[in-house]
């Protein structure tokens, strides 16, 4: 039998006799692990082989949110905290020598780096990179997860990114489609409405992703485009799902984000027909409640044949390189970070372009020892 379209989460660090029991008779298609699942790497290896395990299926997609910044599950002293991508970004912006050429190796090294920790313990999908804009007065937690404000810069920084990961072992997913850098609230609190012209939207915000290459994720955003659909979320609208088929021209795997946050507001069966109805591949719910699990499960059809072929076959495209050298990547990344870095302190504040002083800007903001990093998004 086809599994289930919902990639659910686990309770804690090993799986319990009854989740074997539960999530073998429910069939997910997939995990999501998170900060409390992942103690070190031997255990978090033998989790993930556990959860494949219950599933007998050795490809089964285990999701991650590894970003960097304020957004990772891999924690320190076992694993390194990456920059954010704004973090890095910003040298694309300034005037140093190849500025965005050389910062689209540097992300592209950084994703590497990341895949390598990723694949080591058995984590084939991270839900990176982002893609949202940094946009104007809107709400900050886009801010340092984003790769700037210019759709040209970003789209080929986050398509770097991208590459980095699929090279390496590891699916990518772009989000939040089609984009949630205007959002004028947290969506994991409330719904965030957005009032803007479908023409400037689609010469910003959405062409990142109509630029996206190589892509075969994306998660889209609980957010309302009123140029889209007046009355529903993306999660829920049809309208807005064709439009990202046809007209943003996404054709790959397509899941929605965490069915646990707050800016929807039905029961979580409802939510996951709405979801699926729509045009969604998949459904993600991160908790590990049996019940609320059971509830989606009744209310979403398995995954037919074809759709669920469709998705074994978008993990296709991913390379998995047997000469992969960390310590060399590593060397590598340090080298240009180092110049890059040394270039960069070299200039002259009175030589930043506005978009520079904007980002410089958001990342002092975010490091301030009083930023709100309340958002259920920073704990998971």
């Amino acid at each position: 039998m086809t599994p289930k379209p919902i990639i659910c989460g686990i309770a804690g660090t090993e799986v319990t006799e009854k989740e074997k029991e539960f999530y073998s008779e429910i069939n997910p298609l997939g995990f999501a692990v998170f900060k409390k699942n992942l103690i070190n790497k031997d255990q978090a290896r033998s989790l993930c082989k556990s959860l494949r395990e219950i599933l007998g299926r050795e490809d089964a997609p285990i999701l991650i949110d590894q970003e960097g910044g304020s957004v990772y599950r891999m924690t320190e002293p076992e694993w390194p905290i990456f920059y954010s991508p704004l973090e890095l970004a910003k040298f694309a912006y300034s005037d140093i020598d190849h500025a965005l050429e050389r910062t689209k190796d540097l992300v592209s090294l950084n994703a590497t780096l990341m895949a390598y920790h990723m694949k080591e313990i058995g984590v084939n999908v991270n839900c990176a990179p982002v893609a949202d804009l940094l946009i104007e007065n809107s709400h900050h937690i886009t801010g340092t997860r984003s790769s700037g404000p210019n759709p040209e810069i970003t789209s080929s920084l986050v398509n770097s990114i991208a590459n980095g990961f699929i090279t390496n072992g590891v699916q990518a997913v772009i989000k939040h489609m089609p984009g949630q850098g205007r959002a004028n609230v947290d969506s994991h609190i409330k719904l965030p409405v957005v009032t803007d012209r479908l023409e400037m939207l689609e010469e910003k915000d959405f062409l990142v992703f109509k630029n996206a290459k190589n892509v075969e994720w994306a998660m889209t955003s609980h957010i309302l485009y009123e140029s889209l659909d007046p009355s529903s979320p993306v999660t829920y609208s049809k309208k807005a799902i064709e439009y990202i088929r046809n007209k943003i021209g996404f054709k790959g795997v397509l899941i929605s984000d965490c069915l646990t946050m707050q800016s929807l507001k039905e029961s979580y069966g409802e939510k996951a027909s709405k979801a699926i109805k729509s045009g969604h591949d998949l459904v993600f719910f991160g908790r590990c409640v049996f019940s609320e699990i059971e509830e989606i499960a009744r209310e979403i059809p398995n995954l037919s044949a074809a759709d669920f072929e469709r998705i074994q076959q978008s993990f296709k495209h991913i390379k998995n390189p047997s000469d992969g050298n960390y310590e060399k990547t590593l060397d590598q990344y340090n080298a240009l970070m180092g110049s890059i870095q040394k270039e960069f302190s070299e200039i002259s504040e009175s030589r930043y372009s506005e978009d520079l002083k904007f980002i410089m800007n958001t990342i002092h903001e975010r490091n301030k020892k009083t930023a709100d990093y309340s958002s259920p998004l920073y704990k998971a």
